[in-house]
């Protein structure tokens, strides 16, 4: 793990966790949604 030194890599690097962490959220709802169709 790289350790941010200015405050825009800090953001940079939290917003990218956040975008990862919604797309996970996002696959888990459309699968569900998929399985209950199927």
């Amino acid at each position: 793990m790289i350790i941010s030194k200015t405050p825009l890599q800090a953001c940079g690097v939290r917003l990218a966790k956040s975008v990862i962490s919604y797309n996970k959220f996002l696959n888990t709802i459309y699968n569900n949604i998929t399985t209950i169709d199927h």
